[in-house]
């Protein structure tokens, strides 16, 4: 994905189809560009209704972002700080989106972050419960500085994988 000089522009990927639970992986290095974002998540419509994301800043920082959306309403976000700087190698962002293992009739669900293989973040409670297009995206979000690049600034992904749980 290119966010090209000179302009607040990004792109995205996502699937045609949805998923539903299962493990999600990226392994991505991310591009050094101050005020943007690259995010590997969970989507479906309309916004605010079923949202599960890892969204890493694109610079040095070290800062990512586990929220999730249900129902209408933005029901977690946390902000914690990577064991690793994004923008200097290759590294594994993934999740696992589940029923509730306590009590899988309940109807709750549940979502594990890590990053590089360690336990970033976990919620049990305000979870999504629907099947959704698995997205990667970078961009510019409006709540951050805005500063356009220089030159060209790429993610670049080595791959994406999904199972689907048993």
């Amino acid at each position: 994905i290119t966010l090209p000089a000179l302009s607040l522009e990004g792109g995205e990927s996502l699937t045609n189809g949805l998923h539903g639970y299962g493990y999600y992986s990226a392994r991505m290095k991310l591009p050094n560009a101050p005020s943007s974002i690259t995010g590997f998540f969970l989507y479906k419509a309309p916004d605010y209704e079923s949202e599960i994301d890892i969204e890493v800043f694109n610079d040095s920082t070290r800062r990512v972002m586990f929220t999730t959306y249900a129902g209408g309403a933005q029901t977690h976000t946390v902000t914690r700080t990577l064991p690793f700087d994004p923008t200097t190698g290759f590294h594994e962002y993934s999740f696992v989106y589940a029923p509730d293992s306590r009590d899988p009739l309940s109807g709750e669900a549940s979502v594990t972050f890590y990053a590089d293989g360690r336990k970033m973040m976990s919620w049990d409670t305000g979870v999504p419960r629907t099947s959704m297009h698995l997205m990667l995206n970078s961009w510019f979000p409006r709540w951050l500085d805005g500063r356009r690049p220089k030159k060209n600034a790429h993610t670049y992904v080595d791959r994406i994988s999904f199972q689907a749980q048993p």
